[in-house]
């Protein structure tokens, strides 16, 4: 039901985001902002060492400090973040396969329950197209988030838009 080709890719877009290659960036920016207001501060306090307007200099000098543990704090939290390792991209994506693997076959196999799975992963209406006799081809807009957020909540990271484009074709549409 939903093409194999855009599972591959929505799984490789969910281990990308698992990975933390965000998080990397985001403590980059916070790291050169920390290096920034740490050479602020010592400025500061060379200005005070040399007998500068104290009053003036302290302020500024608390100010950075405040700027450095808010810096420091953000900076614990992102570390935090921690991604996935190289040893456990495998395996993560064996499973989030696994699970849509499951779902498809739920799709398939179970008629009952396929109705509110595809109308929770559908984002608009199918349309469906005669490419010949006895044969559409269905369109639609998706997202896969539906698969995977009910069960990839151990890390609390969960891909905000992995969507693709659903096509599904037929030969059996009566």
């Amino acid at each position: 039901m939903l093409d194999e080709a855009i599972i591959t890719d929505a799984v490789d877009e969910a281990v990308r985001l698992l990975q933390g290659d965000d998080v990397a960036d985001g403590l980059d920016a916070i790291e050169a902002q920390f290096a920034d207001v740490t050479r602020q501060r010592d400025r500061l306090v060379s200005a005070i060492a040399s007998g500068g307007q104290l009053p003036g200099l302290l302020d500024g000098l608390r100010e950075r400090e405040a700027t450095r543990v808010r810096l420091t704090t953000e900076r614990d939290a992102v570390r935090s973040q921690r991604g996935l390792q190289a040893s456990e991209v495998d395996h993560v994506r064996h499973d989030l396969h696994a699970l849509s693997a499951d779902w498809r076959r739920v799709l398939a196999d179970d008629p009952m329950h396929a109705r509110p799975i595809v109308s929770s992963l559908l984002k608009g209406r199918v349309t469906f197209t005669p490419q010949a006799p006895r044969r559409w081809r269905l369109n639609g807009e998706g997202t896969l988030i539906g698969l995977f957020s009910r069960e990839m909540t151990g890390r609390g990271l969960v891909p905000k838009a992995v969507c693709a484009s659903v096509e599904v074709r037929t030969d059996a549409i009566e």
